[in-house]
């Protein structure tokens, strides 16, 4: 990858930077309300939000919007896409899949209980989520059914990230990074408090990277 997609509150817009020193390439318009959620695939950029609360696809070469979802609902909190579709949960409590082509809505779960603070796709056949009510999720992703539910978190669950074999959640209160087997999401794992809300995660081959 040769750039870094960036957005967030007061200029509500996603900036291009270049890898190899930081440098802003280009911008974008407006969203129309700060911009809490970002995936990308190999040309495009999927940035929600809140105030706007839809889906934007945008070109990487120069950030132009060509798709519009419908609203959601609620504030966007989270975003993930595969080959075909993205994948959109929020302040609406479910989780919509949208076709890549043009946004168009092609299935939405039923409720989950509370916001859809994290998502995660890259899995073949599910998408796990994470949650304001302390439960993180597998849901099929042909109609966004649940098959298996995570034990209580012990606080807001607000970011979540998957390997081939297992699922991270970090969020409020209990301040612990979790490793849950992709399965049954059993907990397998747990880190020390980290003495802060874990707000973000990521990983590679060896480890997870949490933002507190």
């Amino acid at each position: 990858m040769d750039f870094v997609y960036v957005g967030g509150e007061t200029t509500q817009t996603i900036r291009k930077l270049n890898t190899t020193d930081l440098v802003q390439v280009t911008e974008s318009a407006g969203y129309g309300g700060d911009i809490y959620a970002l995936t990308v695939d190999a040309s495009f950029v999927y940035m929600g939000g809140l105030t706007t609360q839809t889906v934007k696809k945008l070109r990487k070469s120069d950030l132009a919007v060509v798709a519009t979802s419908p609203n959601y609902g609620g504030g966007i909190r989270s975003l993930g896409n595969d080959a075909g579709f993205v994948y959109v949960g929020g302040a609406a409590l479910v989780v919509k899949k949208l076709q890549k082509s043009n946004l168009a809505v092609v299935v939405t779960s039923a409720g989950l209980g509370g916001s859809i603070l994290g998502l995660t796709a890259e899995d073949a056949s599910f998408v796990y989520t994470s949650g304001s009510d302390n439960f993180a999720r597998k849901l099929q992703k042909s109609d966004l059914a649940v098959v298996a539910l995570s034990a209580d978190y012990g606080g807001q669950i607000q970011s979540i990230t998957e390997d081939s074999g297992f699922i991270y959640i970090g969020g409020t209160t209990t301040n612990r990074v979790k490793k849950l087997q992709k399965s049954d999401l059993a907990q397998v794992a747990q880190s020390a408090n980290l003495g802060a809300n874990v707000l973000a995660l990521t990983e590679d081959a060896s480890f997870v990277y949490a933002a507190r």
